[in-house]
């Protein structure tokens, strides 16, 4: 069958074996009729039996119908669907219901010849591929589900902060060259524990906010890389919207983790957000910080004043999907 719908893709005979046993095993529920002539299977019909609401009638659906081409025309389709109607009557079936291809004219004429019904109340729909993962990723928002907030990239694990991280982003913030253009200033521990704190509320207040970013191989801490609200009170003014933020611990400056990590926040926030659009403030000076930037697809939206420094902000539209 594999072969009839893709002729191109090769298949492995042991493989394909393996793969039947697997479905067999692990879907109790699915049973396959199989046409023989002496002990050559020549066709075969996969089929489930269907239960409905109470007080309704059970169906039995037929999945695939298939007969080997040099054996077509020959009856075995119908000898297939009437072996199948006997299964159904005999568990008590009310209905027998399969779907067919309507490019296929030899199986559509040999199911209206049995007097089959074509049910035009009746539409046949199809989630797959990359709209598939999507949609599956999109229904942990359904039903109030927090979506996930522990993840990996490439090269790090990103998770919410604990408060053990407390000497890690204590220890960062106290570090000159981390401050240079952030606020010039090293943090106290006082300082960092408040901003701690300030990430792990705003998960709980928000839905979203700040992942530390630790070492896949060795769970060294990182950094931090999140969206947050800051109240910053710009003008025009930008509040409700999330304004993604970047810092690393200077061992991790220049590898391209910054680049790698607020891709990922993106990806996650393209998903989970509510927000279509997200912001960030970035010292004019700070080349690197501009270009990671630049690179997750922020443009400049305009220059301010923030605390008395200048300020370049930048914002991201979320590429449009369905429901946009």
């Amino acid at each position: 069958m594999v072969a009839h719908y893709f002729p191109n893709q090769p298949i492995d005979p042991d493989d394909a074996a393996d793969q039947v046993a697997k479905q067999l095993s692990a879907r109790s529920e699915s049973e396959i009729l199989i046409a023989t002539i002496g002990k050559e299977p020549i066709g075969f019909a996969t089929f489930t039996t269907m239960f409905p609401a109470v007080g309704l009638g059970s169906a039995l659906f037929v999945r695939d119908l298939f007969v080997l081409e040099p054996f077509r025309s020959q009856g075995v389709g119908e000898r297939l669907l009437r072996a199948l109607a006997t299964l159904a009557v005999g568990r008590g079936c009310l209905r027998l219901d399969w779907t067919a291809e309507s490019a296929n004219p030899r199986a559509m004429a040999l199911y209206d010849r049995l007097g089959a019904q074509q049910l035009d109340r009746k539409v046949y729909f199809r989630i797959e591929g990359e709209a598939l993962t999507e949609f599956a990723l999109n229904s942990e928002q359904i039903g109030g589900q927090a979506p996930p907030t522990t993840f990996e990239t490439d090269r790090t694990i990103m998770r919410p902060h604990h408060s053990d991280d407390f000497e890690a982003v204590a220890s960062m913030w106290a570090e000159p060259v981390v401050v240079r253009h952030i606020s010039g200033t090293p943090s106290t521990p006082a300082e960092s524990w408040t901003r701690l704190l300030r990430y792990i509320g705003h998960w709980s207040a928000l839905g979203y906010g700040y992942w530390a970013v630790t070492d896949t191989a060795t769970g060294r801490f990182l950094g931090e890389v999140g969206f947050a609200d800051f109240k910053r009170g710009l003008d025009p003014a930008l509040d409700g919207l999330p304004e993604i933020g970047w810092v690393l611990h200077p061992d991790a400056h220049g590898q391209g983790l910054a680049t790698e990590t607020v891709a990922a926040a993106l990806q996650w926030g393209d998903r989970y957000l509510e927000q279509k659009r997200t912001f960030c403030i970035v010292d004019p000076d700070h080349v690197a910080s501009i270009k990671v930037a630049e690179k997750n697809g922020y443009r400049e939206l305009m220059r301010a004043s923030y605390k008395g420094q200048p300020t370049l902000v930048l914002d991201r539209h979320r590429p449009t999907k369905p429901g946009d």
